[in-house]
């Protein structure tokens, strides 16, 4: 029994690390790693940061980028429209090298990216509002990411409650 329970305590511990136990093979299997293109949280207070990196898409061929995040909607376009969705392009020198994060849209990210970049943005993260698939057109402009509906509350109370000007996080490969 007591072998039994080892071996049950090697695969729990084997699967939380992403490592799959063997398995009868049959036939090709495909087995994709999880990469995180979010990392590098800080903030004060440290308790805010989320608790891991962020898994999502890569919309940019390459770039990496380091900068405080800040979200869209708390820019507006005008006096009475929020931005949340990137929708309008914001005036130049809205941002100073921030990474905005925008609401998912049915705007390319390839226009969405481009406008920020105009704005002053250094990079772009999409956040998913829905289960829908983000347009994942390449983006050249900025580095650029995706993130699922399930990091919407993680990231968008990072950067709400923590300190201002101490929500930094990296993007990118």
């Amino acid at each position: 029994m007591l072998l039994a329970s080892s071996t049950l305590l090697q695969a729990v511990e084997l699967n939380t690390i992403g490592v799959l136990p063997n398995t009868p093979s049959y036939g090709t299997v495909e087995v994709t790693k999880s990469v995180s293109f979010i990392s590098n949280f800080q903030g004060e207070p440290n308790w805010r940061r989320p608790p891991k990196n962020i898994t999502g898409k890569l919309l940019s061929e390459q770039g990496r980028v380091t900068a405080l995040v800040v979200l869209a909607e708390n820019f507006p376009a005008t006096d009475t429209d929020n931005n949340k969705y990137c929708r309008k392009p914001f005036a130049k020198g809205t941002f100073q090298g921030e990474i905005v994060v925008c609401q998912q849209s049915e705007i390319a990210s390839n226009v969405l990216a481009e406008n920020l970049k105009e704005a002053g943005a250094s990079g772009m993260i999409i956040q998913a509002m829905s289960l829908e698939i983000i347009d994942d057109t390449i983006v050249d402009s900025i580095p650029s990411v995706s993130a699922n509906l399930d990091a919407y509350f993680l990231l968008k109370n990072w950067v709400n409650y923590s300190k201002p000007g101490t929500a930094i996080a990296t993007i990118g490969e």
